[in-house]
């Protein structure tokens, strides 16, 4: 499918801005043409309260601080409420979902990251919310706010990282009563996937349960996937009220659309003229809140979103040639505006946060294409973090309440002409319900002399503007250079003439607006003459007997408020000093408790391991030293035997195993003990082995590293691998420490370290298999572990 462009009008008077300024005025500022507008936004001003036109309720209290959160913050369907409660840390958070009548409140939480966005089904009541994981959790919500999970479907992908996922809903229009549809899609960065609720949900469960994505599309016609290329973002998305067709809005500027179908394929392509900018959102004017919705049109008409909200267009989406331009100049740079429709479509609500205002553009619909056709400026005195619209009331079904009383500057407004668009708004304290009343100018209809001239028409600029969606259009003074000399005479001809009857036409509509206002400027003098003659007459009579009444009634007011005042302080002092004593008792006792506490946590944290780290080296100095008196003592007492035994008898020959301990003995005594591990192990006698095991404490020997050769340790790690049965605690304390320092690339016992290694666990194998004790078991579990990993690590070398 090739783009679609727009032709270009070459000379029409839509082809000129029409420029208003907004200053903070409470009136209605209508458009003469609406075709081509750009409002300029003065400079922000300090007000002392808000515009006469909005009525303040405060529904909750509600503090927040400003900062960017990503997705919808809140939003709102009819009387119910869902706004996220976002933790500064970026925890996750959770959802609040209230009544705004009757304030009841329900909170939804349980999410398995932090939320990304938030938002009702157009068509029925029903919370989306997705997470920036991708998981996805729809709940239904009843008028009296019971919140009931509906499905949540998990994203299992792993070939996609969400980050921050956005939620769009189809507001399904059925053909029947009793057709049901519910379709949501979740998009960002390059891709979207479109639920069918309906599919996915099976009907014959009653309570809402979980699912994942991959179970999801196993099922027929229950999950579609569109995916641009990984060098492009989607920036805004549309699904048809028919669910037929879904409208992609990208980076490069281009809106493809798809038809959902088991393919999905580009059915078209359309590129809007924004002068550089994307599509950041896109509206089709469906009045989905209509009754009757027999003879409406899907897709007729919509509004592209561009500029961070500053530009705004509408467009024929038969031939996609755009119908009117609204631009908004705001002295706030780079602050990006929030864009509206209301679920009529009568009205564009552009909420400006860091201006505090709220602009409410009508649209026209009163001729064959639609068009700008007024602007109300709402200004605040507090600034918002966030508004969204939720009902519009026309003309005699508003109540007049007294809360939206203003001055109206056009006589021929009525109450049939009142509307007030009812919006819930969130500011740095509170919850608030915002009702804003407007006046609808949809019939003000411009006779053929008023186009394009008026009351305001040193702000009428004639400057020339863009006539298609591809920009290609040009205005008065545009013409083709390939036109010959003779075109561009007529041309200029045909331009005086033009100029010539605009400015007849100016000079005409001065004439009439002088006139009309010189015949109200006199009847408005003579009544207001008369009311003031009244005033006076009646003033003059009821002037000393309301000097009188004011005297008497000051009198009465201040002895009551005198009697008053004392009573009350009298009362206050006395509760005054009740409520101080009551307040030392309570904190010298939580004083008293929180030292209590804190003297408690440091004994425990401080002085109770000091105690235990040094009653520990007591214990093993003593120790040391006992074992070194007593090894003194025995040696003595040894030594005295020995002679007494020597005088007494006949010098026997020593045996061979006397011979082998005295020659190990005297190597251990001279602190040389790899030498007496080495004699062990020549001599191959486990018994000899052993006699050095127990002479020496593996934890200091082996406390210094390369104490033993590698030529001293395999073997040692063999000899004491035979027979596990005996000696096993003594056995094991040394193996604790022989594995760690066996270097398995040493190039002299490389070669035997696998074979050791095996035989040692296959002993350990059978020692764990016979051990009844828990603690042999754990013993041999650890060593076991230690020459499985030595052994793979051999492998992996």
């Amino acid at each position: 499918m090739g783009e679609l462009v727009s032709p270009a009008g070459a000379l029409s008077p839509n082809n000129f801005w029409e420029k208003h300024v907004l200053t903070g005025a409470d009136g209605v500022l209508r458009f003469k043409s609406g075709r081509n507008v750009v409002l300029s936004i003065e400079e922000t001003r300090t007000r002392e309260r808000d515009c006469a036109r909005v009525r303040t309720q405060i529904i909750s209290e509600y503090k927040w601080e400003r900062r960017d959160i990503g997705g919808n913050l809140m939003d709102v369907r009819d009387t119910l409420i869902a706004y996220r409660n976002v933790p500064a840390d970026g925890d996750v958070d959770a959802v609040r979902v209230m009544e705004r009548e009757s304030k009841q409140r329900q909170l939804i939480k349980g999410f398995r990251a932090p939320t990304a966005d938030v938002a009702w089904a157009p068509h029925t009541p029903l919370l989306g919310i997705v997470d920036v994981l991708g998981n996805l959790y729809i709940y239904q919500v009843t008028p009296q706010c019971q919140v009931q999970k509906y499905l949540n479907i998990m994203y299992s992908g792993q070939d996609f990282q969400w980050e921050s996922p956005k939620i769009s809903w189809c507001g399904y229009v059925p053909d029947e009563d009793d057709e049901e549809l519910h379709m949501v899609a979740v998009y960002e960065k390059n891709r979207v996937i479109i639920y069918n609720l309906s599919e996915i949900r099976s009907p014959d469960v009653v309570d809402g349960y979980d699912t994942t994505l991959d179970k999801a599309l196993d099922i027929e016609k229950a999950v579609w996937r569109i995916q641009v290329d990984e060098s492009k973002e989607i920036t805004a998305m549309s699904i048809s009220p028919d669910a037929t067709a879904v409208a992609v809005a990208v980076n490069d500027g281009t809106v493809l659309f798809y038809m959902i179908e088991n393919e999905q394929k580009i059915a078209q392509t359309w590129r809007p003229d924004f002068g550089g900018h994307v599509v950041s959102q896109l509206f089709f004017i469906d009045n989905i809140a209509a009754a009757d919705k027999s003879e409406e049109q899907f897709w007729k008409f919509c509004v592209a979103v561009g500029d961070s909200g500053r530009r705004i267009h509408l467009f024929d989406c038969e031939n996609w040639s755009c119908l009117g331009r609204l631009r908004l100049d705001s002295p706030l740079q780079g602050v990006p505006l929030h864009i509206h429709l209301d679920r009529s479509s009568r009205y564009i609500i552009i909420v400006d946060v860091d201006g505090a205002n709220i602009f409410c553009v009508e649209l026209d619909y009163s001729q064959v294409y639609p068009k700008f056709s007024a602007v109300t400026q709402i200004a605040f005195c507090h600034p918002l973090v966030t508004a969204v619209p939720f009902g519009i009331t026309f003309g005699e079904q508003t109540e007049d309440d007294g809360g939206s009383t203003f001055d109206d500057e056009d006589d021929g407004d009525n109450d049939g002409n009142k509307v007030i668009l009812h919006l819930c708004g969130i500011n740095y304290k509170n919850l608030v319900q915002l009702d804003i009343t407007v006046e609808r100018t949809a019939q003000y209809l411009p006779t053929i002399d008023m186009i394009d001239v008026g009351q305001q028409k040193e702000q009428f600029a004639m400057v020339p503007g863009p006539s298609s969606s591809t920009g290609n259009g040009g205005g008065l003074l545009q013409i083709a250079g390939a036109a010959p000399l003779q075109g561009i005479t007529e041309m200029r001809s045909q331009l005086e003439e033009l100029n010539a009857k605009v400015e007849k036409l100016v000079a005409r509509a001065d004439r009439a607006e002088q006139a009309e206002l010189l015949r109200r400027n006199s009847t408005g003098n003579e009544e207001l003459l008369r009311m003031m003659q009244q005033f006076k007459e009646e003033m003059s009579l009821r002037e000393e007997r309301l000097i009188a009444n004011v005297n008497e009634c000051v009198q009465q007011t201040r002895d009551h408020t005198i009697s008053t005042v004392r009573s009350s302080l009298n009362e206050n002092s006395l509760s005054l000093e009740t409520q101080i004593q009551a307040n030392n008792k309570h904190v010298s006792e939580m004083i008293n408790q929180r030292v209590h506490e804190k003297m408690r946590e440091a004994i425990q944290q401080l002085l109770v391991p000091a105690i235990e780290r040094t009653c520990g080296q007591l214990f093993v100095q003593l120790n040391e030293h006992f074992r070194l008196g007593i090894e003194q003592y025995l040696s003595q007492l040894r030594t005295l035997q020995q002679a007494t035994v020597e005088s007494a008898t006949p010098a026997p020959v020593p045996s061979e195993r006397q011979l082998i301990v005295q020659q190990l003995h005297a190597l251990l005594q001279t602190g040389n003990i790899p030498a007496a591990f080495e004699h062990a192990l020549n001599l191959a006698d486990e018994e000899a082995l052993l006699y050095v095991l127990h002479q020496v404490n593996p934890d200091e020997f082996f406390s210094n590293d390369n104490v033993l050769s590698q030529a001293v340790l395999l073997p040692l790690l063999q000899q004491l691998t035979r027979d596990l049965d005996r000696e096993s605690d003594l056995k094991f304390r040394f193996m604790e420490f022989v594995l760690p320092a066996i270097s398995v690339y040493d190039p002299e016992t490389a070669l035997h370290v696998p074979g050791v290694l095996t035989v040692l666990l296959g002993e350990l194998t059978k020692l764990r298999s016979r051990a009844t004790d828990q603690q042999t078991r754990r013993a041999c579990h650890i060593i076991s572990r230690v020459a499985e990993n030595m052994l793979n690590l051999i492998k992996m070398g």
